[in-house]
């Protein structure tokens, strides 16, 4: 009993010293950096390109473009696979196809907010963003850039009539 504790004291500091390293070593012997895990990953990458143009081909509306740049700068992708996406309808069967996305039933930092094109009461544009810890960043179609025009509460009486979904990063 002895010898089991201590090498299970002994993981134990070991998984401590990995995780002060922020990187753990898996199986096949890939190193996986702990930060690129967590959605804080994808809230900070896209808190860091505020006031930026993200959809060099969609102004008006280039919402999905945009989260397909802050994903391809913060995990190395696009969420659509080779290419950006351009349409929350695919954005949204992606995101359910993917094993890196799971759907969230709450509004969570780093998750992605969408609301589909076509599902709302009068079949209008939907729209995509970031939740951040008080506001929503998403591609601003009067500007062009990317911002913090919506607060949940906006964003719900905005899309008001749409389903919401919300998917973490895992």
């Amino acid at each position: 009993m002895n010898k089991l504790l201590e090498k299970l004291y002994q993981l134990v500091l070991k998984l401590q010293e990995l995780l002060r390293q922020k990187s753990i070593i898996i199986e096949n012997q890939t190193e996986i950096k702990v930060s690129e895990l967590s959605p804080q990953r994808f809230y900070r990458i896209a808190r860091e390109n505020l006031g930026k143009d993200l959809s060099p081909t969609q102004k008006e509306l280039g919402c999905v473009e945009s989260l397909e740049t802050i994903h391809r700068l913060a995990f190395g992708d696009y969420i659509g696979g080779d290419t950006s996406l351009i349409s929350t309808i695919k954005l949204k069967y992606h995101l359910f196809k993917r094993n890196d996305f799971v759907r969230i039933d709450n509004y969570e930092v780093g998750a992605i907010i969408l609301c589909v094109t076509g599902e709302g009461k009068n079949r209008s544009n939907g729209h995509t963003g970031i939740c951040g810890k008080f506001q929503i960043m998403s591609n601003n179609s009067e500007t062009g850039l990317w911002d913090t025009k919506y607060t949940l509460t906006l964003w719900k009486k905005y899309f008001a009539g749409f389903p919401i979904y919300f998917f973490r990063k895992i």
